[in-house]
């Protein structure tokens, strides 16, 4: 699933576009990882996790990681 998420150069729904970096830190949200465990899992700092976040939740319009995934799968951007 997720392999077919990253294969993509960008996720784009309407005006709104994901990196594929940015669509990967998100997928690993949806699993319910934390920061720190995401950063692990894709050989990153928390801060940069962090980063990523902010910028997915201002693009999408949210104030939250859960409301970003939510956003996200209602998009179509996320299983």
């Amino acid at each position: 699933m997720l392999r077919g998420l990253l294969a993509e150069e960008t996720k784009t729904v309407g005006r709104l576009t994901l990196t594929p970096r940015e669509l990967e830190v998100l997928a690993q949200v949806s699993l319910g990882l934390s920061n720190v465990e995401t950063a692990r899992r894709l050989t990153v700092s928390p801060e940069t996790v962090k980063a990523y976040l902010r910028s997915i939740m201002r693009k999408l319009g949210v104030r939250n990681r859960t409301a970003a995934v939510h956003a996200a799968r209602q998009m179509g951007m996320l299983p």
